[in-house]
């Protein structure tokens, strides 16, 4: 009888695993899921960066730090300091360090994104925003033009 009771308890952690693999692959499955620019990107950008990161009449020294997230090709250019968007490599994307967190820049930082704006208090994105705006960096950062 023991030895049938630990067969049975092999069987239930085997059929455990294979469980957990299935539901490994379908965590896989929606992780490859494509972010869509204007579904999903486009609305961060317009709550959260367009206003500092636009050209401005009225300010000459606009768009902050050269980075302007108006248009593709404008954003896709990169600001002062470069590399804003690396298409394929969030990891390597000031943009998507910044959201994450103050970065290092020379003998200075320059401080995480979006900038809190004068009297108010550091609000970040979501830690699922920004892991979004990653994914859509890592797929290549695609962003249609306008129509």
């Amino acid at each position: 009888m023991h030895r049938a009771s630990r067969l049975k308890a092999a069987a239930c952690v085997i059929a455990a695993g294979i469980g957990m693999i299935g539901m490994s692959r379908i965590t896989v499955a929606a992780d490859s899921a494509k972010v869509d620019f204007n579904k999903d990107i486009k609305p961060i950008i317009q709550e959260s960066c367009i206003k500092c990161h636009k050209p401005d009449p009225k300010n000459p020294r606009s768009p902050a730090a050269g980075f302007n997230l108006s248009d593709k090709a404008a954003a896709m250019k990169g600001g002062k300091v470069g590399h804003d968007i690396v298409p394929g490599h969030a990891d390597e994307s000031l943009m998507y360090k910044l959201l994450k967190g103050p970065v290092p820049s020379g003998n200075h930082k320059i401080d995480a994104m979006p900038k809190a704006g004068r009297g108010q208090a550091f609000k970040p994105l979501s830690d699922a925003k920004i892991e979004l705006i990653g994914k859509w960096i890592d797929q290549g950062a695609e962003w249609p033009d306008k129509k």
